[in-house]
């Protein structure tokens, strides 16, 4: 599997072309951040009151695993020294 590593910046503006009595009008530019794309290795997980825990590995750029968010935090720990 490959996945991408380029990050950066993509600019965005928006344009209204000219038409009869009126000018064409431009905004400004609005700089819209671009991550690439991750893997989850896991295609389900099972939690439950015996198992309350379980490993989620992800594949991704260091900047996409740093925007990561867990939405329901129990208890969470990131590796990112693990090159599995």
């Amino acid at each position: 599997m490959t996945i991408s590593t380029v990050t950066g910046t993509i600019q965005v503006r928006a344009t209204v072309l000219e038409a009869v009595g009126q000018y064409e009008i431009s905004s400004t530019y609005v700089g819209i951040p671009f991550l690439p794309a991750f893997h989850i290795m896991t295609s389900e997980l099972h939690i439950s009151g015996l198992h309350p825990q379980t490993i989620l590995k992800v594949s991704a750029s260091d900047r996409v695993i740093q925007e990561l968010q867990v939405l329901q935090l129990i208890y969470c720990s990131i590796d990112m020294n693990n090159s599995e």
